[in-house]
């Protein structure tokens, strides 16, 4: 009732104005005189009326009575008598500014715009015309007749009108221009006339959104639909598009509400539905995300599909607050899973006292022991389009006298090498030796496979070419075979090729003395060694998915709040963006009760696509304070395992050989520390980068310090 009360002195039965540019006319058809506040029942109190005249508010819509006995005025809105449901679905924003095409090399590294993107519009320039457009549907029974209506900016009336008649099924838009100005304002749809305030569902009756929200589109399939449309959901309506904006409400509602010291005032930006679109069962994508062609805002979600199990999950929502929506289009404002630096124990392959340590120069390289685990249903297939080596180093002599080699498809050249160190086998020259000459393999029907004069040494290399096609290799199995004699071999496969040999258990060597899943590295749960340090239902992206926000990600998201200090939001297409924030300097203080442990030996390895390879990468002593600081290079091993010959320079931690700064997605987000007292006791500590960002978020920007405490 409050939003009709504008109308109040208006005596007229149309007007004209003009706001923000903005030139409407409003249509106020029964308008009525407001009643005199010093006339008998004229401010509806008790005792004060003696006949349903004397009750008359001024206000629309109702029915005005008196009650004889008490002479109090009662107001009773009117009944629906139309039978309709009006729905404010969405509110779109014109011009409409694609996503930005963000381009990764390697994928997941080194994010930088497409040359148009860079060159294009990212938002209005002060004074521009914007155009909202509010979409009104009749989602109820029976028609509808006009329908008054307004905008609103920042509260203050901006313009309005008068819908047209609604037919059950039908919609309307209405518009309304703005002069664009840059930082936090609101728009607000209202319907004010009746049948508006005799509506059974108000709570559709109106939409209010940011000026500056990142616009989202929604595609809606026909079985979606369906069921929303037969539902209660959690406004008390049957409509798709009205749980959707409940969703985007909520997840408004959580930015709001998620403040702390590092988002005094929750997360600064926020979200809108520009468009709930139907689509035809036909439509290429569903159930999910949608192709960046087919998305013409900063995000699009669509709801149905093939691939949603839609049943079941339209079941458990319920019609109500659905955390797993929230969860995606998170992921459409650049937020990443944290559960990607969850560690179990199949991702850990650090061993103590290995017998075996495996190596690649190629972007598989942290695949390669899948070689070893049975015929793969898919290959490990490299992304570089260049000649690949993989390697096994063993910590003794291992004498071999035959290889098997399987690739998909195409053609492949191969050679075996041998040496005494990785350096030298992989320059394929002296002292490297040539166990193989170079061996065609065409087609995944058959393996390709060379015998030769036994032989024993550290270091097997085996070096692939593809000479075909677009030159990527693509390996599905790397067998070795020696006499059946040595302590390498397997008992099993045997074969009849001269002298007598058998397939040693390559896998079974490099796992014998895994650390993983022992007392010095015990699971928690299940598989699970370890959950990221922001906790397993400790935010929105964790696996539990819980309705929260740590102030990790509040914080994160206020780092794309500002763009070019106008108050605006970073335009979507880029992800992850807040894991590059991390201090210039680090250091890891050890620790045991309180007490900094000097001369500790720590060796660092790292996650790399979803595995801790077997390679230390950093490595030194902790000084008098226990102070360990991450160096500005890698070992050796670290770079050989990675095809260079010289140790890598680093900006920080999580550098690698495909860029300076994260993998986008947190695949190589966690850092696994070896420490060993100088009493020779050993620990395992973890890592990861919402760590090093929440000492950059704290102001640490030059150093951060990451306490570790030993038992």
């Amino acid at each position: 009732m409050i939003t009709m009360r504008i109308w109040k002195a208006v005596t007229c039965t149309s007007v004209r104005i003009a706001l923000a540019g903005a030139l409407a006319t409003i249509a106020l058809s029964g308008c009525r005189p407001p009643p005199d506040p010093g006339a008998a029942g004229g401010a509806g109190g008790a005792n004060s009326c003696a006949s349903a005249a004397d009750c008359d508010d001024g206000i629309a819509c109702t029915v005005d009575s008196c009650e004889p006995s008490t002479g109090a005025c009662i107001h009773t809105p009117e009944n629906n008598v139309y039978g309709s449901d009006l729905s404010v679905q969405y509110i779109s924003r014109l011009p409409r500014f694609p996503l930005s095409e963000v381009i990764y090399t390697p994928s997941g590294y080194n994010p930088h715009l497409s040359p148009a993107s860079a060159a294009a519009k990212q938002w209005p320039d002060p004074g521009d015309t914007v155009t909202f457009v509010a979409h009104v549907a009749n989602q109820g029974a029976a028609a509808t007749p006009p329908v008054r209506y307004r905008f609103l900016i920042d509260g203050s009336s901006a313009g309005g009108g008068t819908l047209a008649a609604l037919n059950p099924g039908g919609a309307a838009d209405a518009s309304l221009d703005w002069a664009w100005q840059d930082g936090d304002h609101t728009v607000r749809f209202e319907l004010v006339g009746c049948p508006a305030f005799s509506d059974p569902h108000p709570a559709n009756d109106a939409r209010e959104q940011r000026t500056n929200a990142i616009m989202l589109t929604t595609y809606t399939w026909p079985g979606f639909e369906a069921w929303m449309s037969s539902h209660d959901n959690a406004v008390s309506t049957r409509s798709a598009a009205d749980w959707i904006q409940y969703e985007a409400d909520e997840m408004n509602r959580l930015f709001s509400i998620s403040k702390s010291p590092l988002a005094p005032e929750g997360v600064r930006l926020r979200i809108a539905i520009d468009r709930v679109v139907p689509v035809p069962e036909q439509t290429p994508y569903g159930g999910g995300h949608v192709p960046p062609e087919a998305c013409p805002t900063d995000g699009c979600w669509s709801f149905g599909g093939p691939n949603q199990g839609l049943g079941a999950w339209l079941n458990d929502v319920n019609g109500q607050r659905d955390q797993v929506t929230m969860h995606e289009w998170a992921h459409q404002i650049g937020l990443m899973d944290l559960y990607q630096m969850d560690i179990q124990d199949w991702k850990v392959l650090v061993t103590e006292g290995a017998k075996v340590r495996m190596s690649s120069n190629s972007s598989a390289g942290p695949d390669i022991e899948k070689l070893f685990d049975g015929v793969l249903t898919s290959p490990i297939a490299t992304y570089e389009s260049r000649p690949v080596w993989f390697a096994l180093v063993f910590a003794q002599p291992v004498e071999l006298s035959r290889v098997r080699m399987w690739f998909d498809g195409y053609v492949h050249q191969w050679q075996l090498f041998s040496a005494d160190m990785l350096e030298e086998a992989v320059t394929l020259a002296s002292p490297a030796i040539a166990r193989t000459g170079k061996i065609t393999t065409t087609g995944n029907t058959s393996w390709g496979e060379a015998t030769f004069a036994p032989a024993s040494a550290k270091v097997w290399l085996m070096y692939v070419e593809r000479l075909d096609g677009d030159r990527m290799t693509h390996v599905n199995e790397w067998e070795l075979y020696g006499p059946c004699s040595t302590p390498a071999a397997a008992e099993g496969l045997r074969t009849s090729v001269p002298p007598r040999s058998c397939k040693i258990d390559v896998l079974g060597l490099a796992r014998a003395n895994l650390v993983a899943g022992t007392p010095a590295m015990p699971l928690l749960v299940f598989d699970v060694i370890r959950y990221n340090s922001i906790g397993i239902n400790q935010d929105l992206m964790c696996g539990g998915i819980p309705y929260l926000l740590s102030p990790y990600h509040a914080w994160a998201l206020n780092t794309d709040a500002d763009w070019m200090g106008r108050g605006l939001p970073l335009r979507r297409g880029w992800f992850g963006r807040y894991l590059f924030y991390i201090p210039g300097r680090n250091t890891v203080v050890v620790r045991r009760n309180g007490t900094s442990i000097a001369q500790a030996q720590v060796d660092v390895f790292q996650l790399q696509d979803g595995r801790i390879p077997d390679v230390v990468k950093f490595t030194g002593t902790t000084d008098g304070d226990g102070n360990f600081v991450f160096p500005a290079k890698t070992t050796l091993d670290y770079a050989q395992a990675y095809g260079l010959s010289a140790p890598l320079d680093v900006a920080n931690p999580f550098s690698t050989v495909y860029s300076d700064l994260p993998n986008v997605v947190g695949t190589n987000g966690v850092l696994l520390l070896r420490i060993t007292d100088p009493c020779g006791d050993r620990a395992y500590r973890f890592l990861d980068l919402p760590q090093f960002g929440l000492e950059y978020a704290r102001g640490h920007l030059d150093d951060g310090t990451y306490p570790v405490d030993l038992p």
